[in-house]
């Protein structure tokens, strides 16, 4: 086999199974950390919920709604996937 081959083949698989854990967890750390992610969506879903909420007169269903939505993104939807995506790459001879 050429290099390229052996490295393709061989050598990238074992290194994305042993570097997938502690990557996921790094962007995963990331996504929460990052104030220009949560300050951009947060003001979005609020603007979006206040001018609704000004129109149906109903704030507390509507804001309840936008604060479980964020909650829901930030920390469950995201390590679930990332999760998935670590037990399907996983290996069982690698710890």
């Amino acid at each position: 086999m050429s290099g390229f081959t052996t490295l393709r083949r061989i050598v990238l698989p074992q290194a994305v199974r042993r570097m997938l854990p502690d990557t996921v967890n790094q962007l995963v750390s990331l996504f929460k950390a990052t104030t220009i992610v949560s300050l951009i969506a947060v003001q979005d879903i609020m603007y979006q919920v206040s001018m609704i909420s000004v129109a149906e007169m109903r704030p507390v269903p509507l804001y309840t709604g936008a604060a479980l939505l964020l909650i829901a993104s930030s920390s469950f939807a995201r390590p679930q996937l990332f999760q998935r995506l670590t037990r399907t790459m996983a290996s069982p001879g690698l710890a």
